[in-house]
């Protein structure tokens, strides 16, 4: 029986989002003050307790990006990626869908140049959540990316935009095994979320964090 509609009753649906602090960037560092390396990223996330978000390709305000990614394809991710720009290093988040969904998460919306044009009028928030999708040309559906996007929010000096974690992690994949952030950086409020280590073929348990 469905007791909630539309969350991970398909089987290609799966009842959670991927943060990735590893998704592989080509030839663009990550911005300004955020750890160049994955796992660095990944450290920072939980010691800060949120994921912060930044403008990206196509938008005017910050957001955050997730994935809605099967196991399986969380296969293809770390061992071969889905695009020229190769395999993610295995460092993520894993959220509850049902509340992302709650926290305002939504899908983006994949747009040739000509509907993107069309749309230009709609408010920041909305404008935001876009995509250029050209087929033959750019194409990200691979990705299937969701994101919370701030819009014309106000941001008042010495606040970030940033979607808090609380409540919202309940997996964290990893690179290396018993991984943990520096002594003392972990809010208690992770102590024994489920870690996940990619071994380099597979994604096997790893414990939990203490």
């Amino acid at each position: 029986m469905i007791q909630q509609f539309g969350v991970g009753q398909h089987p290609d649906l799966p009842p959670y989002l991927v943060h990735f602090a590893g998704r592989p960037r080509g030839q663009y560092p990550p911005p300004m003050g955020v750890p160049a390396e994955p796992e660095d990223r990944l450290a920072n996330i939980l010691s800060l307790g949120y994921i912060q978000g930044f403008t990206t390709f196509g938008t005017a305000r910050p957001v955050v990006c997730t994935s809605e990614v099967s196991p399986a394809g969380l296969q293809t991710l770390f061992s071969t990626g889905v695009t020229w720009r190769g395999p993610y290093a295995p460092w993520a988040v894993v959220l509850r869908r049902d509340m992302a969904i709650y926290r305002e998460f939504r899908p983006v919306w994949y747009m040739s140049d000509v509907e993107l044009s069309a749309t230009e009028y709609l408010p920041t928030h909305i404008r935001d959540r876009r995509v250029t999708y050209n087929p033959g040309q750019t194409d990200w559906l691979a990705e299937r990316e969701w994101r919370i996007c701030w819009g014309d929010t106000e941001i008042f000096p010495g606040q970030v935009p940033a979607i808090s974690l609380s409540d919202l992690v309940i997996e964290v994949i990893v690179g290396r095994s018993q991984w943990q952030p520096p002594r003392g950086s972990l809010p208690p409020c992770y102590v024994g979320i489920p870690r996940w280590l990619w071994n380099g073929r597979a994604l096997v348990p790893d414990g939990t964090f203490t």
